[in-house]
């Protein structure tokens, strides 16, 4: 591990590019007819069975099983679409394929809205599966009419930073009754106060500020010069991939035996790159071939620990792929909570394998509890009074986000020129309404539950569950 700072970006890293073999495999099956057809004869068959109602069922998870296999089917193929997009490979949306897709959605969406119909009326006869399946999405979502419209903020927002910044004006008129929030809280099973940025944490985040000024000597500072304060302590600390891969591997592997497995089949399979720059957005798309990664890589402390938590993400999306659970949609709040402890899992990791860096990550850990917890509630406390009072114009929302960010940094911060503007550089404020509340509470449960401490309980290995 070299405590130098890295060099130019080696090539590979600048070319790397994701192994799409298995989606164009899943694209080429159903380009031919005898595959779609079969689909569609098993839909039918399936339609007239559910039509026929439950009590004519011996085996209604049996039933269950055939309908989840035809969704993972039609999952399948739409992860193969989202990562040829993501890779830059447009798909013909005129191909018998896309068309295709588009109607046999709708007709499996109908065969699953009459198959929760019967199971209402036949809840005493319901496996307890079926039971889990069924609370998991009855929960109305989000009404059409309003994706449509914070998608076309998002899409302001993405092609015209100042049509953004008009955009998030909008939020209020479109969602007066705070729709989207309500859908978020209920698909996460919370409650409205668990995400509050609380008195107690605005004092927390302000002491922790002040204590960075303390140790220069400086009663005030401008933010940009205490973030230089805060990341000078870590900041000479540098890793080349190989080096951040392999602590990742040996974290990892202790965590559970289905975690090292995914994590060299990640690898092996190349479904992790690497970017050269931060333009593109770091993700981990959970698909039934494997779960894909992208980020920026610089080397940084930061960006390996970003690398822990999107690579954690896969592991956990694996896990659960593979469980028995498999058929019931992970929770936001869930699946950030068990990336956030794979970023735990690494750093005790590194401070074992490098104790002479261990003040410098203690001071890392606290400045992304700050981070990821409370300033990530500030924040949502912004989104959030963007609805409730009058934000009729840009001058409206940027008083709103000095206001909040006061509360947060406290008044020993100053804050730089053009800092009222900054909440236009946070993209999920336009493109996922009211997610940002996940990270705090999901960090909240990282550090106190430590769910990779406690995996076997969880997801077994197969010897136990034998």
């Amino acid at each position: 591990m070299s405590m130098e700072a890295l060099a130019s970006q080696p090539e590979w890293l600048i070319d790397a590019q994701w192994n799409l073999t298995p989606a164009n495999r899943v694209l080429a099956q159903f380009q031919l007819k005898e595959h779609r057809e079969c689909i569609e004869r098993k839909v039918k068959d399936l339609r007239a069975a559910v039509e026929k109602g439950l009590r004519y069922f011996d085996d209604v998870l049996s039933l269950h099983h055939e309908l989840m296999s035809i969704d993972q089917t039609l999952h399948a193929i739409h992860c193969a679409f989202d990562l040829k997009q993501w890779s830059g490979q447009v798909f013909n949306e005129d191909s018998a394929i896309n068309h295709w897709y588009a109607c046999q959605s709708h007709e499996f969406g109908q065969l699953i809205i009459d198959y929760i119909t019967i199971l209402n009326s036949h809840n005493s006869r319901t496996p307890s599966l079926v039971k889990k399946w069924l609370h998991a999405i009855s929960n109305p979502g989000v009404p059409p009419e309003l994706q449509q419209h914070y998608a076309f903020i998002a899409n302001q927002y993405e092609s015209d930073i100042e049509n953004g910044s008009i955009a998030l004006t909008q939020r209020s008129r479109i969602d007066p009754e705070l729709v989207a929030y309500d859908c978020r809280m209920r698909d996460n099973h919370l409650h409205k106060d668990q995400a509050d940025f609380t008195v107690k944490y605005q004092a927390e985040s302000q002491a922790y500020f002040r204590r960075l000024l303390d140790n220069t000597g400086r009663k005030t500072a401008l933010l940009s010069d205490v973030r230089d304060i805060e990341s000078r302590i870590y900041s000479t600390i540098h890793f080349t991939p190989d080096d951040a891969l392999g602590v990742l591997r040996r974290a990892f592997g202790q965590c559970h035996p289905e975690c090292l497995r995914e994590f060299n089949d990640v690898l092996a399979n190349r479904r992790l790159r690497l970017l050269p720059d931060s333009y593109s957005p770091d993700l981990c798309l959970d698909t039934p071939f494997g779960s894909h990664v992208q980020l920026y890589f610089d080397g940084s402390l930061e960006s390996t620990v970003k690398l822990a938590h999107e690579l954690g993400h896969a592991i956990h999306q694996y896990l659960h792929r593979h469980s028995d659970y498999a058929c019931l949609p992970l929770t936001e709040v869930d699946s950030e909570t068990w990336a956030l402890d794979f970023e735990n899992a690494y750093l005790d990791s590194l401070e074992i394998e490098r104790p002479e860096l261990l003040c410098a990550l203690n001071a890392f850990k606290q400045a992304q509890r700050i981070e990821m917890n409370h300033r990530h509630r500030m924040v949502h406390s912004f989104e959030l009074a963007l609805h409730r009072q009058d934000t009729k114009s840009v001058s409206d929302v940027n008083a709103l986000w000095l206001y909040m960010n006061r509360l947060f940094y406290g008044e020993s911060i100053e804050f730089d020129d053009g800092f009222e503007h900054a909440w236009m550089e946070i993209h999920h404020l336009f493109t996922a309404p009211f997610y940002l509340m996940v990270y705090g509470i999901a960090k909240d449960r990282a550090d106190t539950d430590r769910p990779t401490l406690s995996i076997n309980q969880q997801y077994p290995t197969k010897e136990k569950t034998t």
